[in-house]
């Protein structure tokens, strides 16, 4: 296993969940059989346990195994910070207090690439960006699995779709935006022609992940914190996104940085490790600095996705 030898970990003692696994046998990309199980690492944030992530030596894309077959116990924790508004902690204080800036910079980038007013945030977890947007006077829906998110949200009187829902039905928007989404989704490919389908003719779809080719993945490699296992079941690098955007009927078009991103997950990954938050800002500020001179991807990526021929 990587990582250091001495450290020890222990199952959280409130985690009692008696788990049934599925086990991957070929690659979602390319599905090749010839995968390497030998990088495992722990999920860190929830229950302690460890996953493996799966490299193909055919296309080199990579995927978490074994996957639970009921997940949702790893998102139901005050931990997992994207479905709770916990302050508690200084990770989770600075977690909110950039989250001011991320949201007017996605909504600028998605504004700026679709100036209409009919958008979807699929996976819009406790509402922040769809409730951005639509303080801006967008229209803007919002798909989400999470019950209690749902229920919160219509507590708002903001009304959300199940996924299930959302295939069932046709509705055409103008845009559609995956904040850090598409790595939690079972069969991504479906989901993009889904998306294709439900896109107005000269519509765009921003997706949001991590890059585990980044300096900081390097850097952390089994404690980076946004490999996320087993939450994050795929772990998409530029190409794979491209070949998903071909398959799916879709070019990407564009590739921002999310400059932000690399200061969190080095501060979650140096919390792993017993690190610090010096060590944190400055692997943060290496990341991003690697990636403005082009030398690797920055941490997190915002794809920039319209229909061929437009």
């Amino acid at each position: 296993m990587s990582g250091d030898k001495d450290t020890k970990f222990h199952v959280k003692p409130e985690w009692n969940v008696s788990r049934e696994t599925l086990a991957r046998e070929h690659c979602y990309m390319c599905s090749s059989s010839a995968l390497d199980n030998s990088f495992q690492l722990h999920d860190y944030s929830v229950s302690s346990e460890v996953f493996c992530i799966q490299k193909c030596t055919e296309c080199g894309f990579r995927q978490t195994s074994p996957i639970p077959k009921d997940l949702d116990p790893y998102y139901d924790s005050p931990d997992y910070i994207s479905h709770s508004k916990t302050t508690r902690g200084i990770i989770n204080k600075l977690y909110h207090l950039a989250q001011g800036y991320n949201l007017w910079y996605k909504y600028s980038i998605m504004n700026s690439v679709s100036p209409g007013n009919e958008w979807l945030d699929y996976g819009c977890g406790a509402g922040d960006f769809l409730l951005f947007a639509r303080s801006k006077g967008k229209n803007v829906h919002g798909v989400e699995p999470h019950s209690e998110s749902r229920r919160r949200l219509s507590e708002q009187s903001v009304k959300v779709k199940t996924p299930d829902a959302y295939y069932a039905e046709s509705s055409m928007v103008e845009a559609i935006s995956m904040w850090h989404v598409l790595e939690h989704v079972e069969d991504p490919l479906t989901l993009l022609k889904k998306h294709h389908s439900n896109l107005t003719e000269n519509g765009v779809l921003l997706i949001a992940l991590p890059n585990p080719d980044s300096h900081d993945a390097a850097h952390y490699k089994d404690r980076w914190a946004a490999y996320d296992v087993p939450r994050h079941l795929w772990h998409f690098r530029e190409s794979d996104i491209k070949k998903l955007a071909q398959k799916s009927g879709f070019a990407v078009q564009d590739v921002k940085a999310l400059h932000l991103d690399a200061f969190y997950i080095s501060m979650l990954s140096e919390k792993y490790r017993n690190g610090n938050l010096l060590a944190a800002l400055w692997q943060a500020f290496k990341s991003n600095f690697i990636a403005w001179r082009k030398k690797r991807p920055w941490s997190s990526q915002i794809y920039i996705l319209s229909k061929k021929g437009h």
